[in-house]
């Protein structure tokens, strides 16, 4: 399950703070191919700027393999113009370098488990002999 961290601009406090699996199977199927993703935009009831200029309108997956570690949502521009195609792939090239840190920060995390269970091991074997 994806969860919004608050504060996220742009949000207001009852818009939803998470993707379920069964709600948005169809934007997650599209993020799990490792593409950006274009999102609906829905219009605020309230007062103040339309949501097509503070709403979220590309997804973009943190993801290496099969692996999505995040999905950053990214909004418009300030002045309300729309992110273009290569705004959206400079986007996707960001969020390939942070998979790859979250992936070796997995890595090191595991060789650190490796090297403290070998010395346990190591130290159960001299005890015993």
């Amino acid at each position: 399950m994806l969860r919004r961290v608050p504060p996220s601009k742009a949000w207001r406090e009852g818009d939803r703070r998470e993707l379920s699996p069964s709600a948005d199977k169809r934007l997650l199927d599209d993020l799990a191919r490792g593409d950006a993703v274009r999102l609906r935009l829905v219009a605020q009831e309230d007062e103040g700027p339309a949501a097509e200029l503070t709403a979220p309108a590309v997804a973009v997956p943190v993801i290496i393999a099969d692996q999505i570690y995040a999905v950053a949502m990214y909004g418009p521009h300030e002045t309300g113009d729309d992110l273009d195609r290569l705004e959206v792939k400079s986007l996707e090239r960001l969020a390939q370098q942070a998979a790859i840190g979250y992936e070796t920060a997995r890595m090191n995390a595991l060789e650190s488990e490796v090297h403290l269970l070998r010395a346990k091991l190591a130290g159960a074997a001299g005890g015993a002999a």
